[in-house]
C-alpha cells in the first residue's frame, strides 16, 4: 500500500467537483485509489477549511 501524503492543494482541487477539469478529476482519482493509505497534517486542515467556511461553501467544508 502507498502512503500518500496529501496537499491542500489536492484537496481544494478534488472538492471543486467540476466534471470539465482535468485537474479535479485526477485529484479524484487518486482520492478513490484503493492502493493509497492517505497522510496529512493539522495544517492542511487549517489551510482549506477557513477558506471554504468564509465563503458558506457547505460541500467543500464537509468535503
Amino acid at each position: 500500500m502507498k502512503r500518500t501524503y496529501l496537499d491542500s492543494c489536492v484537496l481544494i482541487a478534488a472538492a471543486r467537483l467540476d466534471n470539465s477539469d482535468d485537474i479535479c478529476q485526477e485529484a479524484l482519482k487518486i482520492l478513490a485509489s484503493a492502493e493509497r493509505y492517505f497522510i496529512s497534517s493539522y495544517y492542511v486542515k487549517l489551510e482549506v477549511l477557513p477558506h471554504a467556511i468564509r465563503n458558506k461553501n457547505n460541500l467543500e467544508t464537509e468535503f
